[in-house]
């Protein structure tokens, strides 16, 4: 297994300032706001999630310390190294699908007991949408928030080829649909 990089850190929290603190302060771009969880882009792989403590996943990971997801290119196979190895894995592989986006995510322990997650991102085309979900043009809800999120700062691009922002790809994913 190589670990290329950081995908997601994830910080649990039910203070409004600490939400404050990173949307004002640090400025990283958000996304999308919920009571249950704050999501954020850091840049072009990195987001930044900060979750309800009675969400499901905040129950998974220590309150006390970030969460860390390390980008992996095989996730199955990078799961069966953890196996083989003994670690702790806390559940069995998740998913998150948008239209132009599907994470696929697992987590662990170290030996120390961090909560770590291995995880893969894959971007764009149509190999992320199911048949049904593209029949069915349905929009993920951080998709339907963006159509009209005025929250939503210096959107980073996701589509390279055509350089457009998070908004007008949805905005383009929803004009097919019609």
């Amino acid at each position: 297994m190589k670990v290329s990089g950081i995908g997601w850190l994830g910080l649990v929290s039910d203070r409004p300032e600490r939400r404050r603190f990173y949307a004002e302060v640090l400025g990283p771009n958000l996304v999308e706001d919920t009571p249950a969880y704050a999501y954020y882009a850091i840049d072009e792989t990195t987001n930044l999630e900060i979750l309800a403590r009675d969400t499901r996943l905040a129950r998974r990971q220590d309150g006390r310390c970030p969460a860390v997801g390390l980008l992996v290119e095989d996730l199955d196979s990078a799961v069966r190294e953890l196996k083989a190895a003994g670690a702790n894995l806390k559940g069995e592989i998740e998913e998150w699908r948008s239209d132009n986006e599907r994470h696929r995510w697992i987590y662990f322990e170290d030996p120390d007991g961090h909560t770590l997650l291995l995880m893969h991102k894959q971007r764009g085309g149509p190999s992320v949408l199911t048949m049904e979900d593209r029949s069915n043009c349905a929009l993920s809800q951080k998709d339907r928030h963006l159509l009209g999120s005025p929250r939503l700062r210096n959107p980073p691009a996701v589509d390279t080829d055509r350089a457009v922002s998070m908004r007008d790809q949805v905005s383009i994913q929803v004009k097919r649909c019609h």
